[in-house]
């Protein structure tokens, strides 16, 4: 009779039936609710609830950073510092999450702890980041909740917590991990496959026929031009210059100065767009040639593309020293002379000197990725340390050592015996250091030696942190030079 009495009441959800001393429907006390009609006692609220005040309402749900993990209870428990909860009612103090930068390995079984790692460099972790979201790329609470690979940066999809530093963004886009901009690959971007060539701008191009004969044909053009130097480059040293020595003078000139405009655009630096092209076009005088479809006649692993381009420099001189013995060899042929080989080989290694330079420090320069590794900055797919680098290492210090160091050496000990030499009678030896003494005038023979000092500190590619250092660097060198030149004027004219 009680609780029928209660069951006709209006409001009587949320109230019971106070006893034959109490004749009417009261009110849930605090921690307690009754979903039911005509009921004689209240049931107390269950865990991820609670309800403060005694009243006929229902329990409430935990809000945002709040748990419960006790029945009837009067409020709601706080998350720990720097986390909070994903849903409403939570259980225990295990779901909650951190909320700060950190992505969460989180189990199915929402009683198991969750593991959280910091979100490195190179990653975007919105609250409520998880492995398994930043592996598919989207979550089911909605895209705002999607980690993602900052563009710039790349992972892997193996180990996607791993971030790699890309020098390129357009070669990494981010998005998901294991994202490579066009058809490139590896780790991080930094390689076309076999049987293409990096055209720029995240682009792979198929090699073609073409651009291999035109490669063959360049090289033979090349290895003229030094039969050429030969013959047209060893007129007698003389205190005035001739119309073809300031011809070639100039040559030169314009040459070094086309290889230090392209070293300088090799820094990673956000250049204006109308610079940006001419820079990359100035690259080609420091062998930055992999646009030019040098991967098609080298192949495409870096290590090969490198060890080509550091022979070249050898080649070049054992191409000379060839031609002159086979000169010797065959009575029908004019016989090169020795010093004028020598001399010619001083030559190409005084013209291609800054860009020896460039190429023997490639493997030197590294850059740190968030991960901790080091990648090659010219070529970001070898790792620095790893045997692929280790090979690049050994050919850049003998090219550093035999051909920079070295012919640096050969000509400061040139420019110091000269005077020896032709106070002696040695005039053999004073014609095979016309490429070091000719353009100058005789009271400062010596100017070529600080000279190249000038190409090999315009070395090429510098990461991002020494960009200020370098710009430094290269300016002061320049504007050295310069008040040197103008102060002493060293170079032979038909007046002078």
């Amino acid at each position: 009779m009680f609780v029928s009495h209660c069951g006709r009441l209006r409001r009587s959800r949320g109230t019971v039936w106070g006893g034959p001393h109490r004749p009417r429907c009261q009110a849930c006390p605090a921690g307690t609710q009754q979903l039911s009609a005509g009921a004689v006692e209240c049931d107390a609220c269950p865990s991820g609830t609670f309800k403060d005040a005694q009243s006929v309402d229902e329990r409430a749900p935990c809000l945002s950073g709040y748990y419960q993990d006790e029945f009837g209870a009067l409020a709601c428990k706080k998350c720990p510092e720097g986390t909070t909860t994903l849903l409403l009612e939570r259980l225990v103090v295990q779901n909650c999450w951190r909320i700060t930068r950190f992505r969460v390995r989180v189990a199915e079984d929402l009683s198991t702890p969750a593991l959280c790692q910091p979100c490195l460099e190179g990653l975007t972790c919105p609250t409520m980041s998880t492995l398994e979201n930043l592996k598919a790329g989207s979550s089911p609470l909605g895209p705002t909740t999607v980690p993602q690979v900052e563009a710039g940066y790349f992972t892997t999809a193996a180990d996607p917590l791993v971030t790699f530093k890309c020098v390129n963004t357009l070669d990494c886009p981010g998005g998901t991990p294991g994202t490579c901009g066009g058809a490139l690959e590896g780790v991080p971007c930094g390689d076309c496959p076999q049987g293409t060539f990096y055209a720029g701008e995240a682009a792979c191009e198929q090699c073609s026929a073409g651009a291999v004969i035109a490669w063959i044909v360049s090289l033979g053009l090349v290895l003229l031009g030094l039969i050429w130097a030969y013959h047209f480059l060893n007129s007698p040293i003389t205190a005035k210059a001739s119309t073809l020595f300031s011809t070639t003078c100039a040559i030169g000139m314009m040459i070094n100065l086309l290889q230090n405009l392209g070293i300088i655009g090799t820094m990673s630096v956000p250049w204006p767009v109308n610079l940006a092209g001419f820079f990359s076009f100035m690259e080609v005088f420091t062998f930055d040639i992999d646009g030019l479809a040098f991967a098609c006649i080298s192949g495409a692993q870096p290590v090969w593309r490198y060890i080509f381009t550091v022979c070249f420099f050898p080649v070049g001189i054992l191409w000379l020293a060839f031609c002159g013995a086979v000169s010797r060899c065959i009575p029908r042929l004019q016989s090169w002379d020795p010093v004028k080989v020598r001399s010619t080989i001083g030559q190409f290694l005084q013209v291609v000197f800054s860009t020896m330079s460039s190429t023997a420090l490639v493997p030197l320069v590294c850059y740190s990725h968030p991960s901790g590794q080091r990648s090659n900055f010219k070529n970001p797919n070898i790792i620095c340390g790893s045997e692929p680098h280790t090979v690049m290492v050994i050919f850049g210090s003998l090219l550093l050592v035999f051909g920079v160091c070295g012919f640096l050496a050969l000509c400061a000990w040139l420019a110091y015996m000269c005077p020896t030499f032709s106070s002696t009678g040695r005039y053999g030896m004073v014609q095979s250091s016309r490429f070091l003494l000719g353009r100058f005038r005789l009271d400062v023979w010596w100017y070529g030696v600080p000279l190249l000092l000038r190409g090999s500190l315009a070395f090429g590619e510098t990461p991002w942190s020494r960009r200020c250092v370098w710009l430094a660097e290269v300016f002061s060198d320049r504007g050295s030079i310069a008040v040197c030149s103008l102060h002493l004027v060293p170079a032979r004219t038909d007046s002078r």
